[in-house]
């Protein structure tokens, strides 16, 4: 008898299991986070609903709509004028626009120099003016003005001013009827040394009568400064040697007395 073939057996290969590493999430836990979830979810709709509510009643409400104002640093002006040029009467304090209210007040009466506004709630509203403040009487062609130190022509209102301007032919008035600047500076600077109170416009100029008893005329405003302060000087020196003209004239470089 031949020798068989052997057969090998084949090994037979283990099943292998794959066990998940995924943490199983139980059913209980899931609900958890579902309980915590609405109740953020309910939180913040309940939040946003109260400030909806919030705002509205703000906008609605009647405590915060003006109806008045405080109103600070008037001296000419009257509170009434003042709280009418603002325009903020009946208006929801927040739509009250502190600058723009501002500026409407300083467009509406010249008067006013600086206005400043400030809100608060509910209805808070507060008006701090800087007035102007007039210095000379301005008798021209187009009637009587008043004018401040920066040459603003102002109704008459309350006191008059120290200092008076007779100009019957306008000199003093620029091409936009605004007093010409040199003229308001002379007077205002012989006003403050010597104490001049009137002043007048004429053929010679702007003229005066010096406290010491003369006239004076100064010419047109031209180089206006420049000869009031050679005035000055020589004027000085009159009263030292007890010098009296009866008139001056300091249009010129060299002034002249009689």
């Amino acid at each position: 008898m031949g020798k068989g073939v052997k057969l090998k057996k084949r090994k037979s290969r283990k099943r292998q299991t794959f066990h998940s590493v995924t943490p199983q999430l139980q059913v209980q836990s899931i609900r958890q986070i579902s309980g915590k979830t609405a109740r953020v979810l309910a939180l913040a709709m309940a939040g946003a609903i109260a400030v909806l509510a919030l705002v509205y009643w703000l906008f609605t409400a009647p405590q915060f709509y003006v109806h008045g104002a405080y109103i600070h640093g008037i001296h000419r002006l009257d509170k009434a004028s003042v709280y009418w040029a603002s325009d903020v009467e009946g208006k929801q304090i927040l739509k009250v626009n502190p600058g723009k209210t501002a500026q409407r007040i300083e467009s509406a009466l010249p008067y006013v120099k600086k206005a400043r506004v400030h809100r608060g709630l509910p209805n808070n509203v507060t008006i701090d003016i800087t007035e102007r403040t007039p210095e000379i009487v301005w008798n021209n062609p187009s009637g009587t003005t008043w004018v401040d130190t920066e040459g603003v022509s102002l109704k008459p209102m309350g006191a008059p001013p120290a200092i008076y301007l007779s100009d019957p032919t306008g000199k003093a008035a620029n091409s936009d009827g605004k007093m010409i600047p040199a003229y308001l500076e002379a007077m205002l600077r012989l006003h403050k040394e010597l104490g001049v109170t009137d002043f007048k416009t004429g053929s010679r100029g702007l003229e005066m009568k010096d406290p010491a008893g003369w006239t004076v005329a100064f010419g047109e405003y031209g180089g206006l400064s420049r000869r009031i302060g050679n005035y000055l000087k020589v004027r000085q020196g009159w009263l030292e040697k007890g010098i009296r003209p009866h008139d001056v004239d300091a249009r010129f470089k060299r002034i002249y007395r009689r």
